[in-house]
């Protein structure tokens, strides 16, 4: 009986703070979502055919702990006058480019591995990289 009333109440304290206990959460942009970042848009951009991306400004992080910390990371993103595949460039944004991606990235620091599961720009920008 008592275990029933615990389990209630620990879901009422669950919903009623308005987060879920293992769920994704607003955080902030840290080190460790730096890192996740970086390298998002460095497979993005090695993803893209013509110009690269480089973010303006990060828009949201949420993090999740998991086995290791995914995060889901949104950006405004400006398309640069850099070709994809040209190493040693002076980018520069174009201003009248601007998308917005969010990326979802799983980091395992005690194994040393990073990997983008997945990501959505505006337009057709979008990938699948499990």
């Amino acid at each position: 009986m008592w275990k029933a009333v615990l389990l209630v109440f620990a879901a009422v304290l669950a919903v009623g703070s308005g987060t879920l206990v293992g769920g994704l959460v607003e955080a902030d942009f840290d080190e460790g979502a730096r890192r996740a970042l970086d390298f998002a848009v460095a497979e993005h951009n090695k993803r893209e055919n013509e110009m690269t991306g480089e973010v303006l400004t990060v828009v949201g992080v949420k993090r999740q702990i998991v086995s290791g910390v995914k995060y889901e990371i949104t950006v405004t993103m400006g398309k640069t006058n850099c070709r994809n595949g040209s190493p040693n460039q002076s980018c520069i944004v174009r201003q009248d480019q601007n998308y917005r991606c969010t990326f979802t990235v799983l980091v395992v620091p005690w194994l040393h591995t990073i990997k983008v599961m997945s990501y959505t720009c505006d337009g057709n920008n979008e990938g699948n990289l499990v």
